[in-house]
């Protein structure tokens, strides 16, 4: 999903991602990809926010204002997977389909599954799924009635799950700089 420089705000206080189809370069896979996601603390911390306010006042309206249209089928999202594979390359991974784009999608859900119940407050273990779920925009399985129909994860759930989960080995983000990001998007 492309992210408009509006899509990252607040809701109750907390900063947030909106995933939705509000502009006409956007196309959501299906209903339940839209959602308001937490951001991760860290992300914050590094200056995404700051990083946000810099391209806005530069005369920006998107995040990644660097990737360009290609076309229907792919629209913006090739650019970005080809560079993840030559970052991936530069850092001495294979480059044998294990690991793609789309594994960072696969680590917050092993991710979001490995956040204990304990963490999650008064939440149960169908509220626990529910919220992973929501979280990643996946549709509830069939069948489970109860839970298609009468779980309503709210943000401050998502908020709780997304601050649970941990990535043992990552290291350390550093703190971005803003200035030069716009200078390089530039």
């Amino acid at each position: 999903v492309l992210i408009w420089l509006s899509d990252i705000r607040e809701y109750d206080g907390m900063p947030v991602l909106d995933i939705n189809q509000f502009t006409p370069d956007k196309r959501l896979k299906n209903k339940t990809s839209q959602r308001v996601v937490p951001i991760n603390p860290m992300l914050i911390k590094a200056g995404l926010l700051e990083y946000r306010d810099t391209l806005r006042g530069a005369g920006y309206k998107r995040l990644f204002p660097e990737l360009r249209w290609l076309g229907e089928d792919e629209r913006y999202r090739k650019e970005p997977s080809r560079k993840f594979t030559k970052l991936l390359s530069e850092l001495g991974y294979a480059r044998d389909n294990t690991l793609t784009f789309h594994c960072l999608r696969h680590t917050a859900n092993n991710a979001a599954a490995r956040v204990p119940l304990s963490a999650l407050g008064d939440m149960d273990s169908g509220l626990q799924v529910a919220t992973r779920y929501k979280l990643l925009g996946h549709a509830l399985p069939e069948g489970d009635v109860n839970a298609r129909h009468y779980t309503a994860v709210k943000v401050p759930e998502l908020m709780r799950m997304v601050n649970a989960m941990q990535f043992p080995g990552l290291p350390d983000i550093a703190q971005f700089d803003s200035a030069w990001g716009l200078e390089a998007v530039r």
